[in-house]
Order: structure tokens, then C-alpha cells, then sequence
């Protein structure tokens, strides 16, 4: 197995800054806005307002490629096709370390993931993936990672209407943003929608740090 080690300096991945101020493809914030729930309720979708229930609720629906699947992962629960990649990076900031993998279809690559039991030389077999990040570069794929319908297809009002408000909102000022939806009881688990300026969603990233 190769291990490439890399020193950042500036933005992880995709995964890593679903959280933080900065937006790959943004061009200068002009909104972030954040909510808190304090009731459990449900909005006409059968979605609580309570960000915790909501979240929870939302990772129950993810699907890859039409396959349920439940997050932390293993590669003996992928879909028919997809496995995971040899090598792992290591990422180094601020005296953290951050172990990342590779999702592959077919043997082409689809997906990063963070990897939540990191060793030296740990196989494929071995590792337990805490998120699913995909980006839609190519139509056909656009479907491929979905929760409870909603996929690259999918539009920003799409995603209001099915899961109700999120915890938080950022915008830019080319119409871009992200949309969080966060657990109060734990930052690292969280499902945030990146949509472009016509509002199509073209990012998912699905953590659930446990």
C-alpha cells in the first residue's frame, strides 16, 4: 500500500470544510445564517425540526447506487462494483492528522471518505469509512448517491421542501452556497448540499463521526 503524506497549508477536502467558512468554487460570502431546534416536531415531509432527529432521520435514507447503506461503512457493505482503493492520504494540519480513502466503481474513483480507524498498512478490508463525499462531474453518475431522492438532479428548493430548514445556510456572491444540516449534540456528524448559482446541487457530503 502507498501512503502519501501531505502537509496543508490552506483547504482539506471536501468532507473537511462542510463545517468551516470557505467554499470551493464560492467567490465571498454575502449570507451565513444558523438555527438551533429546540422542539421535536415534523414538517410536512415527516421530518422533525429538531436538527439532531432531522439528521438522523436523513442518514437513515441514504442510498448508494439504490443500495441502503448506513454510515460508518466497510467495503463487505458496497453495492455490487464498488470497493475501495489501496492507497490512503494523510493529511496533516495544525498538529492534527487526517486519514482520507478512495471510493471506486468499477475501479474508477468516485468518492473520497474519511477513515475512521486508521493503522499503518491497513488493507482495504479493513477500513471503516465515516463519510461519503461525491461530487457530480458527470451526468450519469449525478443519481448515484442520493438521500431519501434527492440528488445531483436535484435543486436547492427540492431540498428545503423534503428535509424543512437547515441548521445552517452560507451563500456568495455568485448565487452559490451550501446548505447544513448539522446534529446539536455532535459537529461531526452532519449532511451538507453544495448547489450552484442555477441552484442544482452539485456536492454531497455525508459524515457521521461516532
Amino acid at each position: 500500500m502507498e501512503i502519501r503524506t501531505i502537509i496543508i497549508t490552506a483547504v482539506l477536502t471536501l468532507s473537511m470544510v462542510a463545517g468551516m467558512a470557505g467554499c470551493a468554487g464560492g467567490n465571498g460570502s454575502v449570507s451565513d445564517t444558523s438555527s438551533v431546534s429546540q422542539v421535536s416536531q415534523e414538517n410536512g415531509s415527516g421530518y422533525s425540526d429538531d436538527n439532531d432527529t432531522k439528521v438522523l432521520q436523513m442518514l437513515d435514507k441514504v442510498t448508494l447506487n439504490g443500495k441502503p447503506m448506513k454510515i460508518p461503512y466497510k467495503q463487505s457493505d458496497l453495492p455490487e462494483g464498488f470497493s475501495f482503493d489501496d492507497d490512503v492520504s494523510v493529511y496533516e494540519k495544525d498538529g492534527n492528522t487526517y486519514e482520507y480513502g478512495t471510493l471506486l466503481l468499477n475501479g474508477k474513483k468516485v468518492s473520497s471518505m474519511n477513515i475512521s480507524n486508521y493503522k499503518e498498512n491497513i488493507t482495504p478490508d479493513e477500513i471503516v469509512a465515516s463519510s461519503l463525499d461525491y461530487t457530480f462531474l458527470k451526468e450519469e453518475y449525478a443519481g448515484l448517491v442520493e438521500i431519501d431522492g434527492i440528488s445531483g438532479k436535484s435543486k436547492k428548493g427540492e431540498i428545503l421542501s423534503k428535509f424543512g430548514e437547515p441548521s445552517r445556510i452560507k451563500t456568495f456572491d455568485d448565487g452559490s452556497g451550501v446548505l447544513y444540516y448539522r446534529m446539536d449534540s455532535n459537529d461531526n456528524t452532519y449532511i451538507s448540499f453544495w448547489y450552484n448559482e442555477d441552484s442544482t446541487i452539485n456536492s454531497i457530503s455525508i459524515v457521521n463521526e461516532i
